[in-house]
């Protein structure tokens, strides 16, 4: 209650002010508010993918901390090769049918991974472990800067501390 309070007057507070501490008069802007949204949720998946999944592999499916290691790494690796070509791409499409399509890969990969056989071989897990990245990398780019770009260039700032928020946060 004390927090639900302090909020409320942090926010009570900010409203109208030059530069806010918080700034939620960009939530106003659909664009901004459902990309930075859909920004913290997708690395609210990946962090709870890469909290959960090493216990699964290794108590579930009984492999080594070292294979599990191995098995991760398609992930992060295929971000890596993704993002800046999510980058160059949202130069030239829209921004929000490049997420979307990095949405739904990372969707599909994820389901992909729930259903994943109790027998799985390191084939099995790599090549979902793979989609998962090459959505998520091709997603964030394109959201980037869909949120940057719906934010006031004055306010940019404002809107990069959004972006820096809703990553921390979804982690």
């Amino acid at each position: 209650a004390g927090a639900a309070l302090c909020w409320a007057l942090l926010l009570r507070r900010q409203r109208g002010h030059a530069a806010p501490l918080l700034p939620v008069d960009l939530f106003r802007k659909p664009m901004f508010a459902l990309s930075a949204l859909t920004a913290f949720c997708t690395f609210a998946v990946q962090s709870l993918a890469f909290v959960s999944l090493p216990f699964f592999f290794e108590r579930t499916l009984g492999r080594s901390p070292i294979d599990t290691g191995f098995l991760i790494t398609p992930w992060p690796a295929l971000v890596a090769v993704m993002g800046p070509l999510g980058g160059w791409m949202s130069d030239r499409y829209p921004a929000g049918t490049l997420g979307g399509i990095g949405l739904a890969v990372l969707c599909g990969g994820m389901l992909l991974l729930v259903a994943l056989p109790a027998d799985a071989s390191a084939l099995d897990i790599g090549w979902r472990m793979a989609l998962c990245g090459v959505g998520f990398g091709f997603f964030q780019a394109p959201n980037m800067k869909a949120i940057m770009g719906s934010a006031p260039r004055a306010r940019a700032g404002s809107a990069s501390g959004i972006v820096a928020t809703a990553r921390l946060g979804g982690q």
